[in-house]
């Protein structure tokens, strides 16, 4: 039965669907693509940051205070455990349970590959790049429509350097690539500051 026709018919079945795709967390997959709404039972979202600090004795006081000037936020982690569900409208039974399988194999798959993937928590927020650090998947013999587990999430943070971050040897090779890619001479591309800085690097 379409999903459409049994939401006219009123099908409690095909209601409880949509709003599982809609209100629970999911985890989504480009490549292969795939996504997957997880029934959760409890989610704790944790993020820890590393601060500077450091003591110092205040002028014209003489009192020592602990200074922290410095912090670096850390990526977020979720810890989430509850179940992993089917199609209520293709398994109403426990007999077969293929999209139950199917979706076990397709988490297994992510965490043993360390594939990136995206995430939607309880709120609604999107997280596009995200790795399975823990699985656990449990079996029941009473709940064999679904598939009970434990998970740990981690975000993955990406940071792309600027030119102000990186040394003058890094940036000596990227101005010479450009160079050689577009057939310029050295004077258009680099400044005189910038050629000082690479004679003093390399010892010239």
């Amino acid at each position: 039965m379409e999903l459409s026709y049994a939401l006219k018919l009123g099908s409690k079945r095909a209601v409880e669907m949509v709003k599982s795709v809609i209100q629970n967390p999911m985890l989504i997959s480009k490549s292969p693509a795939w996504a997957i709404s997880l029934e959760v039972e409890a989610i704790t979202q944790t993020g820890q940051a590393e601060v500077s600090e450091r003591a110092v004795i205040v002028p014209g006081s003489g009192v020592k205070s602990y200074l922290n000037d410095n912090v670096a936020p850390g990526a977020w982690t979720w810890q989430m455990s509850g179940w992993i569900p089917g199609d209520p409208l293709a398994e109403p039974t426990n007999l077969f349970t293929p999209i139950v399988m199917m979706n076990v194999f397709f988490l297994r798959k992510a965490y043993k590959n360390g594939s990136r993937i995206i995430f939607k928590d309880v709120d609604q927020m999107i997280y596009k790049n995200c790795v399975i650090q823990s699985l656990s998947i449990d079996t029941k013999s009473e709940c064999k429509n679904k598939k009970p587990f434990s998970m740990t999430l981690k975000e993955i943070v990406e940071l792309k350097a600027t030119i102000s971050d990186k040394t003058d040897l890094e940036a000596l090779s990227e101005a010479k690539n450009t160079i050689e890619d577009k057939g310029i001479t050295t004077a258009t591309t680099i400044g005189e500051g910038t050629l000082s800085k690479i004679g003093k690097a390399i010892g010239i």
